[in-house]
């Protein structure tokens, strides 16, 4: 199935979703566990802020978004370096290109910006910039900024 870039009819900003079965049946994250949606050819069209990165920074219109790989199952903290494969190759193609990704935030991502269950399409954002750097845990890691094309408004949720 190819890659829908941009918004998804029937599906505006803010759309919640209950789990990531229901967000892939929307059409606007392909996978149920993978971060990243897209493929080496083709760009990426979604990311999901899940918590599934101990190095991923939220600032809400503002993602350094962690590339995939070399984390365990186990927890969020890696365990080895993330190598250039599908997705981090689909977020750099969608840096070279200025394809827009589809961000989408999970109740367990850690921000502040996300929702209090499930999972919510926040807008459309851009990969301004990619490069790779040692994270917290002393590996290499892919790193993505992605900045809002000012659709999202969501600001964070009440401190408890």
């Amino acid at each position: 199935m190819p890659s829908v870039f941009g918004h998804i009819k029937d599906f505006p900003i803010g759309s919640f979703f209950a789990n990531r079965l229901d967000l892939q049946r929307s059409g606007l994250h392909r996978y149920t566990q993978a971060g990243i949606s897209g493929s080496r050819s083709e760009a990426a069209d979604a990311v999901v802020i899940s918590g599934g990165y101990e190095d991923d920074i939220d600032q809400g219109s503002v993602v350094i978004y962690t590339g995939e790989g070399g984390n365990g199952a186990a927890g969020r903290s890696q365990n080895a370096d993330q190598r250039p494969h599908r997705g981090n190759i689909a977020l750099r193609k969608s840096f070279e290109e200025g394809t827009p990704v589809r961000v989408i935030r999970g109740s367990r991502s850690g921000s502040a910006y996300g929702p209090v269950s499930g999972y919510r399409y926040d807008g459309l954002y851009l990969v301004a910039s990619c490069w790779t750097e040692q994270g917290k845990s002393g590996y290499v890691i892919y790193r993505f900024k992605l900045i809002s094309t000012g659709e999202s408004r969501y600001p964070p949720r009440p401190s408890t």
